[in-house]
């Protein structure tokens, strides 16, 4: 396998696979079969004449629940989400741009673990702001807002099931060289020639 870019600014980049590296990596009965090039962009791929979209939409958790209907009206009424559909076994709750899918041990065909779910607002205000809403609404806090060490403020809320939302915002982009945060380019680069 052999992949190379000019620049951070390159907007290709030619990644060359053997039939068993396609296999691998690109599996998914939707991805046409082939063999050589794949021609990747900055978030595209193109293989053979078929291009995924240039940009994924924003993706949706699927997160466990006990029961849909009672862990939905908790994000409706506590968390200001919208209850979008569903009773049992799988629901949608949303809020703007950020969806969330409930599902039941049934669904699931199982029982699911507890997760963490990032929600990256714009400011260190919108932060507070949401913290002091969902605090009045009866969310259950956590952890209140706070700036990390890692150049994070955050605070944490618990849905009913023990899933998490970290709030934050990411205030390394305020401060003079991204907040000491490590230029890590180079590892990266030597990550991907190796993968």
């Amino acid at each position: 396998m052999g992949f190379t870019t000019a620049s951070r600014d390159a907007t290709t980049a030619e990644l060359t696979l053997d039939d068993a590296e396609v296999e691998m990596f690109f599996s998914p009965p939707w991805l046409p079969r082939y063999n050589g090039v794949i021609e990747a962009g900055i978030g595209s791929l193109k293989t053979r004449g078929a291009t995924m979209n240039k940009e994924f939409p924003s993706a949706v958790p699927e997160i466990s629940v006990s029961n849909v209907a009672r862990a939905a009206v908790y994000y409706e009424r506590c968390l200001g989400f919208h209850w979008d559909w569903g009773v049992e076994g799988l629901g949608q709750v949303s809020k703007g741009g950020c969806r969330i899918f409930l599902t039941d041990d049934e669904f699931r065909g199982g029982k699911g673990t507890p997760i963490v779910i990032w929600l990256n607002l714009n400011s260190k205000a919108e932060v507070d702001e949401l913290y002091e809403a969902w605090s009045s609404g009866g969310a259950q806090i956590v952890a209140k807002p706070e700036s990390k060490p890692w150049n994070l403020h955050e605070f944490t809320a618990v849905d009913l099931d023990g899933n998490r939302l970290r709030v934050f915002y990411d205030c390394a982009w305020e401060l003079p060289d991204r907040g000491g945060r490590k230029d890590d380019k180079a590892e990266r680069d030597d990550a991907r020639a190796r993968a």
